[in-house]
């Protein structure tokens, strides 16, 4: 982008950075899923990314992709509760941070007890 629009229109300059940037990183997405299908952090950025765009239903049917390749992975648990409640499915949203959590909390308590005896 030229100096010249920068310190006309900052905005402008925003918007069209926020675009490339979209787009850059759907692509870059794609290409690796292409490489390895089952790759659940490209996924879940990519259905981060349709909901960054307001697709709501494309971004909740990615994460349910992803959580039919790994049911426990916290991230699309997360991020799915996020979309349903965005979509109004309050439900759906509850349910997903409740797996989330029953996932997590043996997490938790090992990393409570590695901090108490160390």
């Amino acid at each position: 982008m030229h100096c010249w629009l920068h310190n006309c229109f900052p905005s402008k300059k925003l918007v069209i950075c926020d675009f490339y940037y979209i787009f850059f990183c759907r692509k870059d997405y794609a290409q690796v899923l292409e490489l390895e299908i089952n790759h659940l952090p490209a996924r879940v950025n990519l259905a981060l990314l349709l909901q960054r765009e307001g697709n709501f239903q494309e971004a909740w049917n990615g994460l349910t992709t992803a959580l039919t390749i790994d049911k426990n992975f916290i991230p699309a648990l997360e991020a799915r509760a996020i979309v349903s409640l965005q979509m109004k499915n309050f439900f759906g949203a509850l349910m997903d941070l409740t797996k989330a959590l029953e996932v997590s909390m043996p997490l938790v308590h090992a990393f409570i007890l590695f901090t108490y005896y160390h």
